[in-house]
């Protein structure tokens, strides 16, 4: 996981098939910012039993406003993406 100033990184690793992460990621709202579509993939993990989902978010450093608005806004979406993923693990890991 990597949280700079300007991009947000992070991952998990998902016990369930592509298809059932590909469920959740291709519903609306999951990974629309503003009604921008954020690019994203699926990475199945050698075994073909888990997932990786990776989720980068950048462009903060281009925001309007002061360095200290800057920041709170990454620290929100930072805080917003751990909440997220970690909802996203048992959800996709459901039968």
């Amino acid at each position: 996981m990597e949280t700079s100033r300007a991009r947000i990184e992070r991952e998990i690793s998902i016990d369930a098939s592509a298809e059932k992460v590909w469920e959740l990621i291709r519903r609306p709202g999951w990974w629309i910012n503003d009604g921008e579509v954020v690019d994203h993939a699926i990475d199945p993990d050698s075994d073909g039993n888990s997932v990786t989902l990776r989720v980068v978010e950048s462009g903060f450093d281009s925001l309007g406003g002061s360095v200290a608005e800057r920041h709170k806004h990454l620290d929100g979406n930072a805080e917003g993406w751990r909440i997220e993923l970690a909802a996203a693990r048992p959800w996709a890991a459901r039968p």
